[in-house]
C-alpha cells in the first residue's frame, strides 16, 4: 500500500477496495512490476547474498516506476491536462507494490536457510503464481469467461515461466 493511502485506508469502503483490485490500470501496473522484479531477480541470482539481490531488485523496480511515472507526467503535460505530480506518482505505485510479495518470499526463504539460488527460484515461483492470479483478475475485469479467461491467466503465468527460464539460461 502506498504510504499516503494508509490514512485513507480506514475510510475506503469494501466496494471501493474491490474496484481498486479490478482496476485495469492497477492490474497492468502490478503485472509490469512483477515482471520487472522477477527479471531483476533472475539476472542477479548469482549475487553473493539475498540482501544484495533484494536491494538490486527493489532499486530496479523503483527506477522503472520513476521512468514510467516520468513518461506519464511528460505525456500529460503535452496534452495540457492538469494533474498533480503527486497524484501521478501515487497512481503508478502498484508497480512497486507488486514487488513486495516476491521480495518477502526471497528474504524469508533465505532466513529459513535457502541458498541465494533457491531463494530466487522460490521468489520466481511466487511471481508466476501472482502473475496467474493477476491475469485471471484482469481477464475477469475485462468480462472474459471460460477458455478465454484460462488463456489470459495462462499467458500471464507463461511470462513468469519465461523469467524462470531466463534465470536458468543466465546462470
Amino acid at each position: 500500500m502506498h504510504p499516503e493511502d494508509m490514512s485513507d485506508h480506514a475510510r475506503v469502503t469494501e466496494p471501493e477496495r474491490a474496484a481498486r483490485r479490478t482496476d485495469p490500470r492497477r492490474l497492468s501496473l502490478a503485472i509490469y512490476g512483477l515482471i520487472v522484479s522477477a527479471s531483476a531477480m533472475a539476472a542477479s541470482a548469482e549475487v553473493d547474498s539475498v540482501v544484495n539481490v533484494a536491494g538490486a531488485t527493489f532499486v530496479t523496480v523503483l527506477v522503472y516506476w520513476l521512468a514510467e511515472r516520468y513518461a506519464e507526467v511528460v505525456g500529460l503535460r503535452i496534452q495540457a491536462r492538469l494533474h498533480s505530480v503527486r497524484q501521478i506518482l501515487r497512481e503508478g505505485w502498484p508497480l512497486v507494490e507488486a514487488s513486495y510479495a516476491p521480495l518477502v518470499v526471497l528474504i524469508v526463504s533465505a532466513l529459513l536457510g535457502a541458498s541465494v539460488g533457491l531463494a530466487v527460484d522460490l521468489a520466481l515461483l511466487a511471481t508466476t503464481c501472482l502473475l496467474v492470479g493477476l491475469g485471471w483478475g484482469a481477464g475477469r475485469a475485462s468480462g472474459l469467461t471460460g477458455m478465454r479467461l484460462l488463456l489470459a491467466a495462462g499467458f500471464s503465468g507463461l511470462l513468469g515461466m519465461i523469467l524462470g527460464a531466463l534465470k536458468l539460461w543466465l546462470h
